[in-house]
């Protein structure tokens, strides 16, 4: 009899894996120009967020399977765009405040034992991490990210909730749907500088045609 939770589990795992692979190769093509400040900040947040869920719920990984396959697939990018992609660290004043953050919310973990909190504030943290990102975008006036990675999330993150409701486990479920929510405005943001950016859609859009502009678009998906 196939256990539910572990097939779920399973198909995040392979989801994981692929986009992770898919995004350091678009990385190493220098296809995409990922911030490594804003994926520092994922990778503090996350480890965070999967420390104290692990001591709060016994290490059931299985439940938090999207916490955990995040904690291997955000340090692999780390390490990718540390060795491909553009290593320069440019931590702005209050991302600085951002790293003291991340020390008071680990000392409140270890000192009150309030384990569930914590892992509540690491993902709170991760939610802060994607304003560098964001930022960028604004900033270069044009999307500097994957959309096959940040679009294999949703599926991901749908079949990682159902665990986390077998189970009840609230933190798990809170983690996936903050991911979701935060995904979707990651995407907005992409898809409004690919339309603001790119002169061909717009001369389409203007004459009328809308043919021409959506396999502009379907290629920058792929």
């Amino acid at each position: 009899v196939v256990d539910i939770k572990e097939f779920c589990a399973l198909c995040v795992v392979l989801f994981t894996v692929w986009r992770t692979w898919y995004y350091g190769l678009q990385v190493a093509r220098r296809d995409i120009a990922p911030a490594l400040s804003t994926w520092i900040l994922f990778l503090l947040g996350v480890a965070v967020s999967f420390v104290f869920y692990g001591l709060e719920e016994d290490w059931d990984v299985v439940s938090g399977i999207c916490n955990t396959v995040d904690l291997f697939s955000v340090t692999s990018i780390v390490v990718c765009i540390c060795l491909y992609g553009d290593k320069a660290v440019r931590f702005k004043p209050w991302e600085k405040y951002y790293l003291g953050a991340v020390a008071c919310v680990v000392f409140y973990g270890a000192s009150t034992g309030g384990l569930w909190e914590s892992s509540l504030f690491g993902q709170l943290l991760i939610c802060v991490g994607y304003v560098p990102m964001w930022h960028k975008m604004y900033a270069q006036k044009r999307n500097t990210e994957s959309f096959t990675m940040w679009m294999t999330f949703i599926p991901a993150d749908i079949i990682g909730m159902v665990p986390a409701f077998v189970d009840g486990n609230v933190l798990s479920a809170i983690y996936a749907l903050r991911a979701m929510v935060f995904v979707l405005i990651t995407l907005a943001v992409m898809i409004y500088y690919e339309l603001r950016a790119s002169t061909f859609i717009r001369r389409k859009f203007s004459h009328g045609s809308s043919s021409g502009a959506a396999v502009f678009l379907f290629s920058r998906l792929v």
